[in-house]
């Protein structure tokens, strides 16, 4: 079980995200310097690095619009799995970037998928809990997803957490996973540009640690607040505690 400062983590998670967009803005710069000098020298209209830098304006554009139709509250509705009327919720805080998260949901998740949620005993609900900006990119990834597609990318982003987190470039690694459940890059990169989302998901985080005092990941909070434990918990002690609440 990994423990963050709060204050601290979303600082650097902010920070994180000025540094990759200037990074991104400068190197564009240059591209574009490189390619105007081309063009000037031999052909400003069929040059074919001209062409190529039309094209790449053209895709920011076009995330720039899709931008503006992306409606966060419906993409911040609580994710469920089960049955909506179970007696027992089981509130999962997880950080896409967290090994133990990792291990949950490669190990223990299905366990408890087949014997609690689909059973009819549980309300399984997965939030976000970023512990740093790569973590932040991939839950506002699986935000845009479609609903019906949400958990299954969140399993495939576990699943390859190694690969996709240890990849020279994280964000184009899971961008190709995000394919896997029908996301294009225009609206991938819309996504993961729109400042009110990462705003909705980082008070996601913050309300779990005033609610719920959660500072770790994976936390699991259950009905509410009646029971709250942090770390992999296996299939047994969950099952303990559903049979204690449902008493």
């Amino acid at each position: 079980m990994v423990n963050f400062d709060y204050t601290a983590a979303i600082t650097k998670i902010r920070i994180s995200h000025m540094q990759q967009t200037y990074v991104r803005g400068y190197t564009l710069f240059k591209i574009i310097c490189v390619v105007l000098t081309l063009s000037f020298v031999f052909s400003p209209i069929t040059s074919p690095l001209a062409q190529d830098a039309s094209i790449t304006l053209g895709a920011g554009t076009s995330a720039k619009a899709n931008n503006d139709v992306i409606n966060v509250t419906a993409l911040m509705k609580d994710r469920i799995l089960g049955n909506p009327d179970a007696p027992v919720t089981i509130i999962e805080y997880a950080s896409m970037t967290c090994i133990h998260c990792a291990n949950f949901h490669n190990n223990v998740y299905p366990a408890v998928k087949a014997e609690l949620i689909e059973t009819g005993k549980v309300k399984f609900i997965l939030r976000e809990f970023p512990l740093d900006g790569v973590a932040l990119r991939a839950s506002m990834m699986a935000r845009c997803a479609p609903e019906d597609k949400f958990f299954g990318l969140v399993e495939v982003l576990f699943a390859n957490q190694k690969r996709w987190v240890g990849a020279d470039d994280p964000v184009a690694a899971m961008s190709k996973l995000g394919k896997l459940a029908g996301l294009t890059d225009a609206r991938i990169q819309a996504c993961l540009a729109n400042t009110d989302l990462e705003t909705a998901l980082l008070k996601t985080r913050q309300d779990a640690s005033s609610t719920y005092d959660v500072r770790s990941t994976p936390t699991f909070v259950f009905n509410n607040g009646a029971e709250v434990e942090s770390g992999v918990l296996q299939l047994d002690r969950i099952q303990k505690i559903v049979n204690k609440l449902t008493r």
